[in-house]
């Protein structure tokens, strides 16, 4: 481009040498009066004028030409540097539609992502229709202040070349699953899904063997996810502790999902956990024909969530709905978990995710409204099911009281977590 520019600035420069010095004959000529002189300077600025028009029309055409051929039009980087936040309102002015930096989104694109601001992704857009995504393509920049009094609530506590999923079951765990592997695709990086859905609970040998495993890989990074009960590394003599991380949803939404998820496995397939003369009860059923904590137990296909969280190191009180298991998993989780997302707030979630694990889950929001498969989306065999009737929900609430106020917590935690980096975000 430069010397483009030079070209064009010689050229003139002859050109206009040119013309004064044959101006300059004319008028000093003993044979032309000076009458001639008003026309032949005349005749010089208009040159001057068309010349330099021309010149700038080139110009414009050459840099245009250098934008598109380089690629340019299809990125996004320096876009943040055109956002103007006006000190006197706090609000945020955005860029002028008339940008050329606007006509990089058609509007099938904008309509496609209108949940998301796509002018601050400093990504091109097409990686995510591409079937092979590689992680250099996205820039990678965790931004939160660290100076705010609640920011311990936002370190990562463990080693963040291995998160361990430990999910719970019929908490979207498939709507995860789903996303960790298009997650995976997009970064580069190892994830293993267990199909070992049972056992929960293990002894210390197989503890060992099992945190060995994911503590020593040869993985640069890894998400291994698992229903299986948090253990604490440490307390295993195991030299690192991985990062934690977990989902959990409404209590009776997620027993009355799994109760006839259990049920359904038992009438469409060979494996049957429940007891037969059960296979066709509903969860209001249930509760009418026998006790309701029975209904609520393993033997009838239900897990609890609260030892999940307080863990294997005291195997025995965790299996019991107690103060201890309770206190205790509100310890694991302040202690070892980074994020515990809330499935009624998974968008938000994937926010969390995104700001604290960025080289894990950069992108995830949009890679997850971007996926249009209804099975891949929230899992209908969760959403569909019909939750009891209001005496049900009243005789189960109660039972499970010590769930629900692990919820709480677990729901306030997580909207500190989230108020925090939107409000430190700008």
């Amino acid at each position: 481009m430069i010397f483009q520019l030079n070209s064009v600035n010689y050229e003139f420069a002859m050109s206009l040498r040119k013309t004064v010095r044959v101006t300059y004959r004319r008028m000093t000529t003993p044979s032309r009066t000076s009458r001639y002189w008003p026309i032949l300077i005349l005749i010089v600025i208009v040159y001057y004028i068309i010349y330099i028009y021309t010149a700038e029309q080139t110009v414009a055409s050459d840099l245009d030409s250098s934008f598109h051929g380089n690629g340019m039009y299809g990125h996004l980087t320096g876009l943040k540097e055109r956002r103007k936040v006006s000190s006197a309102s706090g609000s945020i002015v955005k860029s002028d539609h008339r940008d050329p930096s606007y006509t990089k989104f058609s509007s099938d694109i904008r309509s496609r992502y209108s949940f998301i601001d796509l002018d601050d992704l400093d990504v091109n857009i097409t990686i995510l229709d591409e079937e092979h995504r590689s992680s250099s393509d996205v820039k990678v920049s965790p931004s939160f202040s660290n100076t705010h009094r609640f920011s311990h609530i936002l370190s990562l506590k463990g080693d963040s070349s291995t998160i361990i999923y430990n999910r719970i079951p019929h908490s979207y765990d498939h709507t995860m699953r789903v996303l960790l592997e298009q997650v995976s695709t997009l970064h580069s990086f190892s994830y293993i899904s267990s199909r070992i859905s049972h056992p929960y609970a293990y002894n210390q040998s197989s503890l060992i063997h099992i945190g060995q495993s994911l503590t020593q890989h040869k993985f640069h990074q890894l998400i291994y996810d698992r229903s299986i009960y948090f253990f604490d590394c440490y307390h295993l003599k195991l030299p690192t502790q991985p990062i934690w991380i977990n989902l959990v949803r409404d209590p009776i939404s997620r027993v009355t999902s799994e109760f006839h998820a259990a049920r359904e496995q038992c009438r469409t397939t060979n494996r049957c956990l429940v007891p037969k003369q059960t296979v066709n009860d509903t969860l209001d059923t249930c509760v009418s024909k026998w006790p309701p904590v029975k209904c609520l137990s393993a033997e009838f296909g239900v897990s609890q969530m609260i030892p999940f969280f307080c863990g294997l190191n005291h195997t025995n009180e965790c299996q019991m709905n107690s103060t201890f298991a309770l206190q205790q998993a509100k310890d694991n989780i302040e202690y070892y978990y980074t994020v515990v997302g809330v499935a009624e707030l998974f968008y938000k979630f994937l926010y969390v995710l995104e700001k604290l694990l960025p080289q894990y889950f950069q992108l995830a929001r949009l890679l997850f409204m971007n996926t249009r498969s209804s099975d891949r989306l929230i899992d209908e065999r969760d959403t569909n099911v019909p939750l009891p009737n209001g005496k049900t929900r009243d005789i189960l609430k109660r039972l499970l009281r010590d769930e629900y106020e692990l919820y709480e917590y677990i729901r306030t935690r997580f909207y500190d977590q989230y108020r925090i980096l939107t409000d430190t975000e700008w």
